[in-house]
């Protein structure tokens, strides 16, 4: 019997453009959805435990929806302006490039 290679073992491992997209928009939904559930649960019982957790669900929620929304922006293409940044200003010289970067705040005009 010969040994095969880690590659050689049946499928491919090919990344999508969307796949953590995909993922991150069906636990989402999970999350919401139990959320929604949990304090519907918590209300009606009177727990506060149900509601604190769907409280901290919902900062789950929202954390995952900035990655969502942080996956749409970094697939947009670059725009052509250039604007200064702090660690741009930092890399190309410190306060000498600060000076003259105050007097104009973008590099293209």
């Amino acid at each position: 019997m010969t040994a095969k290679s880690e590659s050689d073992h049946g499928h491919g491992h090919g990344v999508t453009a969307n796949g953590d997209q995909r993922y991150l928009a069906g636990a989402l939904t999970l999350i919401v959805g139990f959320m929604a559930v949990e304090v519907i649960i918590g209300v009606v019982a009177g727990s506060l435990a149900l509601i604190s957790d769907a409280g901290h669900m919902l900062t789950d929620a929202v954390a995952i929806g900035l990655a969502l929304v942080a996956i749409r922006l970094a697939a947009r293409p670059p725009r052509r302006r250039r604007y200064l940044t702090i660690p741009t200003l930092m890399i190309k010289g410190g306060s000498d490039y600060c000076d003259e970067a105050r007097s104009s705040a973008r590099l293209d005009h």
